[in-house]
Formats: C-alpha cells, structure tokens, sequence
C-alpha cells in the first residue's frame, strides 16, 4: 500500500482522506418573508420583482474545493428572468447571495399569478466533481393598478327653463382589474341654488379591465332657471383606487348646460319683443291718422 501510495497509483483525495462533496454540501433558500413578491405593472412602473436568495455550504474543514456555483431560473410564465450574480465560487463553510429578478409584461391582469423555480449546479475545484442544487419556488402575484378616463359624447346642450336634458358618457377602464366607478358634481349646491338638479343612470358603474362602458347623467331645470349657460363640474371617481391610493384621486370632465327661458319671458326674446312692440304701436298709429 505504501509504494503504491509513493508511485501516485492512488488518487490524491483518497491519499488525504479527504470526502468528495454531496448533494446535501450546497443548498440555497430564499431570505426570510422573501419568498412571495408582488408585482406592480402598471405602464408607467418599473415591472421588475426581486428574490433575494442566499447560497449556503456545509462546513467541510477537511475539503479543500471550492465551488463553483451556476445558479438558474425560470417562471411558468415564460416571463423573463435576469440573476445577479449568475455564478459565485464560495469556499466550504461560507455564505454568499444573488438577486433574481422576474420581469412581468406591462398591463398584466390582477387576476394573475405566477411562479419562479430557482436552481443550479455547483462543481467542485479542484476535482470538477458535479453538486446539484435542490430547487427553491417563488410565489408572485399582480398588483391591481388603477387608469381610467371619462368621454362625454356631447360636451354642450341646450334645454328649456322647467326641462329635462341627458348627456351620454363614456367610461374606459384601462386598468388591469375590474373596477366599479361612481359620479358626483362638484359644483352640486351652486346648480341647485338656480333650480338645475342632476341625476345619474345607473348611480354607479362596474366596467371590466380594458373594456368601456356608458352612463347617462339627467339634468332638470325649474321654470325659475336664469336663461343662461351654465358650467356642470362632473366628477369621476373609483372607491377602489381611493381605498388604494387615498381620496384625492378622480376624474373631473367640464360640461355645459344652456338654458332658455320660457316664452317672452327668455331674455334672448326680449329685443325682439321690443321691436314688435313698436311696429304695432307705429301702425297703429298710421291706421288711426288715416281713418281720422
């Protein structure tokens, strides 16, 4: 045995008694409450989501390798995954880390979720001796966005003291999850103030992702009503967003109501009434001179 040992007929590692590493010798394991992301993906938002992971080694006073560490990745989404660092050398009994980044398309429904597997090999040096490394899950869900807006169909109408006029509104819910919609006139007490009430059909409105959907807002004069125009400050708003988000955000969309007033008495007839007035006095006039 020993001049089998001089002449080298034995590998080294077994000379040293040294242990070549296991499957068990490398493992990696997500940073604690690191495990599950959200991910916001809202077009004007980074879409990127982390998982830091933390590469550990067994203590092997005895082994002289150093590993060689190759970390992968991959989502059942097929969404796009970057490692930071991809590969480390890490001696036995030492830690070290990376970053797996999970890129999820822009606009990416609410309603989604997706999962990241993170694995590797890791080879021993000297010695090139194959490590697996048991894979770890990362759990990812969507974070809901909110980005809507508001098109009245006509901006302008024109309506009789003591009647009745609707505009046709339209919502568009660019968002990324379902979402209810609610209406309010800002200006409200003013309207009311000159006898003009406005009412909502229906008083509130659910419009699924990346679909439209109309309202109608009824607006009523009283016989009282100036003949004028008249501003209405329409209010938009989501009751989800300002639960997210808090209550300063809406969508305010300016509209206007002219109204007439009734018979001579609208003040856009007035002139005219003026001047009928006086022909007839004027003829009058003539008809008597002449029978006179």
């Amino acid at each position: 045995m020993i001049s089998l040992l001089l002449f080298g007929l034995i590998p080294q590692t077994e000379q040293a008694g040294a242990q070549l590493p296991d499957d068990d010798d490398v493992w990696i394991e997500f940073y604690p409450g690191e495990s599950k992301q959200v991910a916001s993906v809202a077009p004007w938002e980074n879409n990127g989501v982390s998982f830091p992971v933390l590469i550990d080694t067994v203590i092997n006073p005895w082994d002289e390798h150093i590993y060689n560490i190759t970390l992968t990745a991959s989502t059942d989404k097929n969404w796009e995954v970057e490692i930071s660092p991809s590969f480390v050398l890490v001696q036995p009994g030492e830690k070290d880390s990376a970053s797996v980044t999970v890129f999820i398309p822009h606009g990416t429904s609410r309603e989604e979720t997706g999962e990241v597997t993170v694995g590797g090999t890791a080879r021993t040096e000297p010695g090139n001796a194959l490590v697996n490394i048991d894979e770890i899950i990362g759990e990812i869900t969507i974070e809901q966005y909110f980005d809507f807006n508001v098109e009245p169909l006509t901006r302008n109408l024109t309506v009789s003291a003591d009647g009745i006029v609707t505009y046709t509104l339209k919502v568009t819910n660019n968002g990324n999850g379902n979402d209810k919609y609610q209406f309010e006139i800002a200006n409200k007490d003013e309207l009311a103030d000159e006898g003009i009430y406005v009412h909502f059909k229906p008083t509130e409105l659910t419009v699924p992702q990346k679909t439209s959907k109309t309202f109608n807002m009824v607006v009523s004069t009283s016989e009282d009503t100036g003949s004028e125009r008249y501003d209405i400050k329409l209010r938009v708003k989501s009751p989800f967003q300002q639960q997210a988000q808090g209550t300063g955000y809406y969508e305010e969309v300016d509209l206007n109501i002219d109204v007439r007033g009734l018979g001579i008495l609208d003040n856009s007839l007035v002139p005219g009434v003026i001047i009928l007035a006086i022909l007839i006095i004027i003829i009058a006039v003539i008809v008597k001179k002449r029978r006179g």
